[in-house]
């Protein structure tokens, strides 16, 4: 809950079921480390730097402490660049710029999601603030590039997949019209077949009757020849 109060900027209510949570003495190493890292996000928005800074602290200090639990250093990753912009609020750029570069080291295995492509953005506005303006410059266009790179794998991505549904869509028609051709197969046999079967059963009955018919016929012929013979 705590995260989705946050994601609709509900920062008080994102506190309080933080809060809950570890008063509950949670037992769940990762809960606890998220839990602080919430918090301070949610103090960091309200401007509450030194709470916001006190759970940061805190979920870097777990993260830290429990390797095994963190393998994928994601959640330092996070952690690294909340320090690093709490830094930046409270007027230290040098240490905001030690995190921000710290998270930059963490960033090509971890993820290569656009949020955190803000790091390179805040690396850029430290330096220029600093007027290094050249090594700025060159976060700047890392920001730019990384954040194009993304646009195009992901139009990439649309266009593969528009491809396979359209492949997938073509299939599916031509299955249909296969299926369908084969039912008016089927129907066409059946009905030669029902339309064979009808006449042979007229013919049967139309040569049943002829049968009866000459029998009829021949039997009255041999009553007339017995009459005139008398």
């Amino acid at each position: 809950l705590s995260a989705t109060y946050y994601e609709d900027n509900d920062f008080d209510q994102s506190i309080h079921y933080s809060e809950l949570l570890l008063k509950s003495n949670c037992p769940y190493t990762k809960l606890q480390a998220y839990s602080n890292n919430i918090l301070g996000r949610a103090y960091m928005q309200k401007m509450e730097l030194n709470a916001s800074e006190t759970h940061l602290y805190t979920a870097l200090d777990i993260i830290e402490t429990n390797p095994d639990y963190f393998s994928d250093s994601k959640a330092k990753l996070d952690v690294k660049s909340d320090l690093g912009e709490v830094s930046r609020l409270n007027n230290r750029p040098e240490e905001a710029l030690a995190f921000y570069r710290e998270a930059e080291g963490i960033m090509p295995g971890v993820t290569q999601d656009p949020e955190y492509f803000q790091v390179y953005k805040s690396i850029a506005d430290l330096l220029f603030e600093q007027q290094n303006y050249q090594t700025s410059k060159v976060y700047e266009d890392l920001y730019t590039s990384s954040l194009n790179n993304y646009l195009d794998k992901q139009r990439e991505i649309q266009e593969t997949d528009k491809r396979y549904n359209m492949d997938l869509i073509t299939k599916r028609y031509f299955d249909e019209v296969a299926k369908q051709e084969q039912v008016a197969s089927i129907l066409m046999y059946s009905k030669l077949i029902s339309g064979t079967l009808l006449f042979l059963l007229l013919f049967s009955l139309w040569y049943n009757w002829y049968q009866k018919a000459r029998l009829r016929k021949s039997i009255a012929q041999e009553l007339i020849d017995l009459k005139m013979i008398r």
